[in-house]
C-alpha cells in the first residue's frame, strides 16, 4: 500500500492529507506507516500539537529485536498541559530528594494533586531512583546535562511518572523524553517503577 493510499484512512478534522504527508517527511521520517498511524493518533488522543513542538516521535534501536523502534515523547511541559485539560490536576508540593552515604543524589519523589469523581483531591506520589533513570554515554558516565542538572533531570522523571499515575487514561504510551535512554533499549520499565500512593 502506498504511503498516499494509506495516509487517505487518517485524514480527519485536525489533520488533512497535507499535514499527514508532512508529519511523514517530518517529525515521523523513517516511521512505517503504521508508526505513523500511531503517531497520528497519539496526537489526536493528546491534543498536543506536533508542529508547537509539543509531541514528537523517535527512533531507537532495540537490542531485543534488533531493530529500530517507535517511541512517542513529549516534554515534561506537554504531560502537564494534558493533565490540567482533564480539570482535575494542580501541581503538587515540592519534590523531595535522598541521598546515598556518599551524599550522591539517589531518588527523586514528585508529588501532584488529582480530583477524583467525589470532588476530593488527592496527593498521588512516585519515585524514580538516579540509577534507573540517569542517561549515561558509551562510556557509562552520565551525560552533561544530567551531570550539571541532576536534581532538575530527576524530578521531572518522578513527575512524569506521577502525572502517568495519577492520569493513565490520557496519558499511557506516552513518555517524556527525560526518561528516555540515549542509548541502549526502550527507556524503563514499568515493573521497574515504584508504585505511587493514593492519601
Amino acid at each position: 500500500m502506498s504511503i498516499i493510499s494509506h495516509t487517505n484512512q487518517l485524514v480527519e478534522k485536525h489533520y488533512d492529507q497535507e499535514k499527514v504527508e508532512l508529519i511523514k517527511r517530518t517529525f515521523c521520517k523513517g516511521a512505517t506507516d503504521d508508526e505513523l498511524q500511531l503517531f497520528i493518533q497519539a496526537c489526536k488522543k493528546t491534543g498536543l500539537d506536533p508542529f508547537a513542538r509539543q509531541i514528537f516521535a523517535v527512533k531507537r534501536w532495540d537490542s531485543s529485536s534488533k531493530k529500530e523502534v517507535m517511541s512517542i515523547q513529549t516534554a515534561i511541559d506537554g504531560y502537564r498541559l494534558i493533565a490540567d485539560r482533564t480539570g482535575k490536576y494542580v501541581p503538587g508540593k515540592d519534590v523531595e530528594f535522598t541521598y546515598d552515604k556518599n551524599g550522591q543524589l539517589y531518588s527523586a519523589k514528585a508529588y501532584v494533586k488529582k480530583m477524583t469523581p467525589d470532588g476530593v483531591w488527592h496527593d498521588v506520589s512516585a519515585v524514580a531512583f538516579w540509577k534507573e533513570y540517569v542517561q549515561t554515554t558509551k562510556e557509562g558516565k552520565p551525560t552533561i546535562f544530567w551531570l550539571k542538572k541532576a536534581h532538575i533531570m530527576l524530578s521531572k522523571c518522578a513527575e512524569s511518572l506521577a502525572l502517568r499515575k495519577a492520569f493513565p487514561a490520557e496519558l499511557s504510551g506516552i513518555y517524556t523524553h527525560d526518561e528516555m535512554p540515549t542509548r541502549g533499549d526502550n527507556g524503563p520499565q514499568e515493573k521497574e517503577e515504584v508504585d505511587p500512593f493514593i492519601s
